[in-house]
């Protein structure tokens, strides 16, 4: 049923062309109406108003019907526009997954055949050198026996200067590197088989100050170790830490140094060395 103030201008319509009837008789005169035409009465109606508005009036009145269509429109616009961007957004999510999980992929499988190759050059230079030498091939077995000799010791080409937090110790001159797997550029040793490893660390701080370092097995912290020279007396004013660690390591695992937190900027280079060695193969 239309609303109240359209059941007014219906009365005063039907007033209008059925003069003289009771409020009785219009209102069941408008209960006996349709939806349909109840509709085109109000249409009617409101065009008699219109004619009997002042030409400012009309204009005023047209304007206002106009600015209010006009606004429903913009908001359906403004409407579909938001649901477009949600549905771009939710796209791009569901690309940026799929771009970090294709890199992801790419970076271990690139990461894994560099191990593949590592370990590939260690065994076949190991079997060269056996051969040559005329001496049997024997692999290391978890009960003991002979191994593959896979060890390295490294050291400071000179003193490192300005470290911050968790910077890697750049062990850059290799005094023993049986088997290959320490690289000198990165300072990292890449563990070539599934094994017990020992890996040790000995530090000398500069004169007067202190550094504190940390063995560290893909990023995770497995050893520590602490200088600090005397800042007064008749001491020389270094100081060396060392630690060691034993662990169970499997091939790819990456094993390097660096400082512990904020502790310390400055390494001397004598007295410093990284070293680590294969136990048993398991």
């Amino acid at each position: 049923m239309a609303a109240s103030w359209t059941c007014m201008f219906l009365c005063t319509l039907i007033h209008v062309c059925f003069g003289g009837k009771s409020s009785a008789q219009v209102s069941e005169i408008i209960s006996s109406l349709d939806d349909d035409i109840i509709h085109e009465l109000e249409q009617r109606l409101f065009v008699r108003l219109l004619e009997r508005m002042e030409r400012e009036e009309r204009i005023a009145c047209l304007k206002t019907i106009y600015l209010l269509e006009k606004n429903r429109l913009l908001e359906n616009r403004l409407l579909d526009v938001e649901i477009r961007l949600a549905l771009a957004e939710e796209k791009l999510g569901r690309l940026d997954d799929s771009v970090f999980e294709t890199s992801n992929s790419v970076a271990d499988g690139v990461f894994q055949d560099k191990n593949q190759t590592v370990l590939s050059t260690i065994d076949d230079g190991i079997i060269n050198r056996t051969k040559k030498q005329n001496v049997p091939i024997r692999r290391i077995t978890a009960s003991g026996g002979s191994s593959n000799h896979v060890a390295f010791s490294a050291q400071l080409s000179t003193d490192t200067l300005e470290l911050g937090l968790h910077h890697m110790i750049p062990f850059d001159v290799a005094i023993t590197n049986e088997g290959g797997a320490f690289d000198t550029t990165l300072s990292v040793f890449t563990c070539p088989v599934n094994g017990i490893y020992t890996f040790m660390c000995a530090q000398t701080s500069l004169r007067n100050d202190y550094i504190q370092l940390e063995i560290v097995i893909n990023g995770n912290s497995v050893a520590e170790m602490y200088a600090a020279g005397a800042t007064s007396g008749s001491g020389h004013g270094y100081d060396q830490g060392f630690n060691s660690v034993i662990r169970r390591c499997n091939t790819g695992d990456r094993v390097w140094v660096r400082v512990h937190n904020h502790d310390g900027t400055a390494l001397n280079r004598y007295g410093s060395s990284f070293s680590g060695f294969l136990n048993w193969i398991l």
